[in-house]
C-alpha cells in the first residue's frame, strides 16, 4: 500500500511539474518575440524607402514608407499578431495607387523590428505614436490609420492619444477585452477554456509583461476616439465575434460605419471581399481627407 501511495505521489508530482514547465513555455511563446525576414516584392515596380524609426519609448523598427510627390496626406497600416509588414502590403499598394503616401512598419518583437515581449496592443500603441510622430516630422498633416486585428485594437487602445491629425480610423476584427480574445485562442487550440490550460499561462504572461489581462480593453478606450471610425468584423470570426464587434460598434461616440461580412472568418478582409473592401474603405478614406492628391 505505501508503494502504490508512492507511485502515486510521484505521478501526480511529474503531472504537476510537467504542468508547470509547460505553462512557462507557453507563456514564453505567447508573448515571446516573433522575427522573420520581410522583404520587398522584385515584381513591384517601385521601391519604398527603407527606414528605422524609435517608439516613444526608444523601441526600434523597421518600416516602409511609399511616398507621394506634393501630398501630406498619408496612411499608416498596422498589422495582425504573429505578423509582419509584408501582410499589409497589398493594401499599400492599392492605397498608395489611390495617391496617399503609405507607411507600414513591423510592431515590436515582429518582423525585422527589435526583438521585444509582444503585448497584444498594450505597448503597441507606443509603437503607432512612434510611427504619427515620424509622419509629423516629415509635414503629413492628414493621417488615417487602418489596423487588422492586434492591430485594430493597438489603435483603439490608444483612442485618447491619438493626434488632431488623425482623420480617420479602419478598424478591422479588433478584439473587445483580452480577456475575451486570449480565451478564443485557448478555444480554437485546444478547445478548453483559459481557465483550464491557461491557469498558469495567463498569470506567468502577466508577471514578466508587467500588467493584468483586464488592463488591455479597446472596449473601455474606444468611447474616447475622436476621430471618424469604419469598423469591420466577419459574421463567422470566432477571434473577433460578431458579439463583440457589436459591443465595440456601440460603445463608440465618434461618427461610426460598421460593416460586418458575411461568412468572413478572422482573415484578411481585404483579399476576401476586395471589390466591397476596395469600394467602401477607399469611399470612406476619400470622405475624410481634405486634401486633395
Amino acid at each position: 500500500m505505501k508503494s502504490r501511495t508512492r507511485l502515486l505521489l510521484a505521478a501526480i508530482g511529474i503531472a504537476v511539474s510537467g504542468f508547470i514547465v509547460s505553462s512557462w513555455l507557453a507563456a514564453d511563446y505567447l508573448i515571446g518575440p516573433m522575427p522573420s525576414k520581410v522583404k520587398w516584392p522584385a515584381k513591384l515596380v517601385y521601391k519604398p524607402d527603407v527606414l528605422e524609426f524609435s517608439t516613444v519609448d526608444g523601441i526600434k523598427l523597421k518600416a516602409w514608407f511609399l511616398p507621394q510627390a506634393n501630398c501630406t496626406s498619408a496612411i499608416v497600416l498596422l498589422h495582425g499578431v504573429r505578423a509582419n509588414r509584408d501582410s499589409m502590403l497589398a493594401r499599400a499598394e492599392w492605397l498608395h495607387s489611390l495617391g496617399y503616401n503609405v507607411f507600414l512598419y513591423d510592431a515590436r518583437g515582429c518582423g525585422e523590428s527589435e526583438e521585444v515581449v509582444r503585448t497584444f496592443g498594450y505597448h503597441e500603441t507606443r509603437d503607432l505614436l512612434g510611427a504619427l510622430t515620424w509622419l509629423k516630422n516629415r509635414g503629413m498633416t492628414e493621417i488615417a490609420c487602418i489596423g487588422c486585428s492586434q492591430g485594430a485594437a493597438t489603435i483603439l487602445l490608444a483612442s485618447d492619444r491619438l493626434p488632431d491629425s488623425v482623420r480617420a480610423v479602419v478598424a478591422e476584427a479588433p478584439y473587445a477585452t483580452l480577456r475575451n480574445t486570449t480565451d478564443a485562442h485557448f478555444r480554437a487550440y485546444t478547445a478548453l477554456p483559459s481557465a483550464y490550460f491557461g491557469a498558469l499561462v495567463v498569470p506567468i504572461a502577466e508577471k514578466q509583461l508587467g500588467f493584468q489581462m483586464d488592463d488591455v480593453s479597446p472596449l473601455k478606450e474606444i468611447p474616447k476616439l475622436k476621430a471618424p471610425l469604419f469598423i469591420i468584423g466577419g459574421t463567422s470570426d470566432s477571434m473577433a465575434p460578431p458579439a463583440d464587434i457589436h459591443r465595440l460598434y456601440d460603445a463608440a461616440v465618434c461618427d461610426k460605419s460598421l460593416w460586418m461580412i458575411d461568412w468572413a472568418a478572422h482573415a484578411d478582409f481585404f483579399s476576401y471581399a476586395e471589390n466591397q473592401y476596395v469600394e467602401r474603405v477607399g469611399t470612406f478614406l476619400k470622405s475624410h481627407f481634405s486634401i486633395s492628391h
